[in-house]
């Protein structure tokens, strides 16, 4: 699972971050993750609370934003969502809903960032 990996980075900025902002309790942190990112929100929580014990995070509540995957097909031009698996171990079906081609751009649901840490 790479949630670990992705856990502990953003555990590790947000601690610095805190660290060099003179931030004794930070009280919340915002994460923002992309349906396209493969990384599973229940993960990240989970890894969170056990990370977060003993840095400046120990307190602090999670908040998780999803970004769905939104595509532009080349060959229409048709902006759409595309069908997420019911299966997170599977693909989205990429296809335009429109034309029915894979000829698409992801506009979005690639996001894995740190939206905003409270305190």
């Amino acid at each position: 699972m790479h949630e670990l990996s992705v856990v502990e980075k953003f555990v590790e900025t947000a601690n610095a971050f805190a660290e060099e902002k003179g931030i004794d309790h930070v009280k919340m942190v915002t994460l923002v993750i992309g349906a396209y990112t493969g990384v599973l929100p229940k993960y990240v929580e989970m890894y969170f609370d056990s990370l977060k014990e003993g840095t400046r995070l120990a307190e602090a509540e999670l908040i998780i934003e999803e970004s769905p995957v939104e595509c532009f097909c080349r060959n229409c031009g048709e902006v759409y969502q595309p069908e997420a698996p019911e299966d997170h171990h599977e693909d989205h079906d990429m296809k335009c809903p429109a034309c029915g081609r894979e000829e698409y751009d992801v506009l979005q649901g690639r996001e894995l960032t740190i939206k905003e840490i409270g305190y």
